[in-house]
């Protein structure tokens, strides 16, 4: 059997209670840590479980038959930062146990997406989720700006995730995502559009401001992660929860 469990948002503390009896039994558990990161360390976890944690790489989980080889006759947990779903990576994960006949249960966490209601948004009037990539000399992709504009015009917020490069230990800033958007000039999301960045979600130590661009770009947010909900419209409620929350 495998389970594939979020580890919430923050550290091993915020793994339900069922999480931590799985982990318990397991033969093997391996931890999946190039869709994001964990804010404390996942050998803090290695050290309360007093059992080994694997730290495997994209390759390895898209190589799904290296799991189920083993999961044959043991109890395999792949523990993922976040909610196990939030990404696609993991879906090809339930298809194989599916055609191999072996039973995969997913157990899920906190994700950036619970981030609307803590900025006074309803939850359910977002658009397209977005990735703003790190650009290159040779390559600025727009697509990603160009979805948020379609959200804006259909009166709908925009969360941005921002680029991650776990292995180079590259993980990308407000201000660098700020700098990006503002070097594909455009009318509407210029400098003086008010957004929200947010930095550490779910942690202690996180980080909200609502401001213009221009405002936000000059500020030093700390440790990553960091990400980015633009607004559409809002209506009368949200304007004035967001007023209350930022004032």
């Amino acid at each position: 059997m495998i389970y594939i469990i979020g580890t919430g948002l923050h550290s091993y503390k915020d793994l339900s209670l069922r999480s931590i009896e799985i982990l318990k039994k397991a033969n093997k558990i391996y931890f999946e840590n190039y869709t994001s990161i964990q804010q404390v360390p996942i050998s803090l976890l290695q050290e309360y479980l007093n059992k080994p944690i694997i730290i495997c790489n994209r390759d390895e989980i898209e190589s799904e038959d290296f799991f189920f080889l083993e999961a044959s006759n043991s109890l395999i947990v792949i523990l993922v930062a976040g909610s196990p779903m939030f990404a696609t990576t993991h879906i090809g994960l339930l298809i194989k146990g599916k055609e191999m006949n072996i039973p995969v249960e997913i157990i899920h966490n906190a994700s950036i997406l619970n981030v609307y209601g803590c900025l006074g948004l309803y939850s359910y009037h977002h658009g397209k989720t977005v990735s703003i990539p790190y650009f290159t000399q040779e390559w600025k992709p727009r697509s990603f700006f160009d979805n948020i504009l379609k959200n804006i015009e259909a009166g709908l917020h925009t969360l941005c995730l921002l680029d991650i490069k776990v292995e180079e230990e590259r993980f990308m800033t407000v201000n660098e995502a700020l700098s990006q958007i503002l070097s594909l000039e455009n009318e509407i999301v210029n400098e003086n559009y008010k957004i929200f960045a947010v930095c550490r979600f779910g942690s202690p130590n996180q980080v909200i401001k609502y401001d213009k661009i221009k405002n936000l770009i000059k500020e030093d947010f700390g440790k990553p992660l960091h990400s980015l909900v633009i607004p559409g419209k809002m209506d009368t409620i949200e304007k004035e929860m967001v007023g209350e929350l930022f004032k």
